[in-house]
């Protein structure tokens, strides 16, 4: 979104190093990236100003005209964004939620990203409810007095939430890199486990039985994880959830949330106590875990490819104003690599296929 400058953008901060509009050459009148690509991007789309020199007659009649200073257009800037995918994925939210609403009257707002697997390249970023952008002067009133949709809050990015169950791949992760489990080790559900006097159930109160890794992840069978956060320990789940960017920075250009990960640290911020407990509720994606929906995606990205973690961005090319040249061209960015045994990688995902593979729905809802 394109907006004037204002007094703050105009002067800048010099002491804390933050060059203003003045002093990059902008006249004061300048339109400029306000929010969003258009603010992240500004100094790839916004071009140079020209200088006219203009005579004329004493009553004011033009007489010559020339530059003296040619004006330059901006570069073209290209997104990661699949334009098409985009729209589907906008349509399936908008269709979900409405969904939602419809059937039970509760409002609610949500998001969904798409990360390609092994570029870190955001293919789709959407956040519900929205906003027709070409009507932002007739209804901005609209839109920032409604605090319940708040649909110019951006959840992609910018809403952290409970991850829940997909914190389960994180979890196991880090028990097989601790040591403590293997793909072939056992855990009997009986739908609930006694931790020191406090009773931890299964969301499948009958229990599971007897499951080994790929099966827990199939069922989502929260006792098993309840084990493996015990035996591992909160220091190397948290440490794992880091390397796959959870709680992190993803590295996008536009503004993002970093998100919490549980821990003795967060709880100590909040003045709270951590205690040895928790960690059964932080090895299932509760406690206090919050992350960002593109967070996750790329987390799950990044498991998918084999452990290789991509930073996030939106940016793909930048071209001349006549597409002539490219200027530049994005690479892709590794921030780290997760270790995993390749026999653990290919009973966790095959968890995860015996998810999409479910016999029903509800299943899968499950999970």
């Amino acid at each position: 979104r394109l907006s004037p400058i204002y007094q703050e953008d105009w002067v800048g901060d010099p002491d804390n190093g933050i060059v203003g509009y003045r002093d990059k050459g902008y006249s004061m009148d300048a339109l400029v990236g306000e929010s969003g690509v258009e603010k992240a991007f500004e100094e790839y789309l916004h071009g140079e100003n020209g200088t006219k020199l203009i005579t004329t007659t004493s009553d004011g009649q033009i007489t010559g005209e020339f530059y003296t200073k040619e004006p330059k257009p901006g570069n073209t800037v290209a997104l990661t964004l699949d334009i098409d995918l985009q729209e589907d994925v906008e349509k399936a939210l908008s269709k979900t939620i409405g969904d939602m609403t419809e059937e039970d009257g509760i409002r609610r707002g949500g998001a969904a990203v798409v990360v390609g697997v092994g570029s870190g390249e955001v293919l789709a970023l959407a956040s519900y409810p929205t906003y027709d952008i070409s009507k932002w002067d007739e209804i901005y009133d609209t839109l920032a007095s409604d605090d319940e949709g708040a649909p110019l809050f951006n959840r992609a990015i910018g809403g952290t939430y409970a991850p829940g169950s997909t914190y389960k791949m994180c979890t196991a992760t880090a028990g097989i890199n601790a040591g403590v489990i293997t793909p072939r080790t056992t855990y009997k559900c009986t739908g609930a486990m006694d931790y020191y006097g406090t009773i931890f159930h299964c969301w499948e109160r009958s229990g599971h039985d007897r499951e080994d890794l790929a099966d827990a992840v199939r069922d989502s069978c929260n006792i098993y994880f309840y084990n493996v956060g015990i035996n591992a320990g909160i220091d190397a789940l948290t440490k794992t959830a880091q390397s796959y960017g959870l709680g992190e920075a993803t590295g996008i250009e536009l503004s993002e949330s970093t998100g919490v990960n549980a821990g003795p640290a967060f709880s100590e911020k909040l003045g709270a106590t951590w205690h040895q407990g928790n960690v059964l509720s932080a090895a299932i994606g509760q406690s206090d875990n919050q992350f960002s929906p593109l967070q996750l995606a790329n987390y799950i990205a990044t498991f998918i490819n084999g452990g290789t973690h991509y930073k996030a961005h939106l940016l793909k090319t930048v071209k001349s104003s006549d597409n002539s040249k490219i200027l530049y061209q994005y690479e892709p960015e590794v921030l780290n690599k997760v270790e995993l045994d390749q026999d653990a990688w290919n009973a966790i995902k095959k968890g995860m296929g015996e998810v999409i593979e479910a016999d029903s729905i509800t299943d899968c809802e499950r999970s």
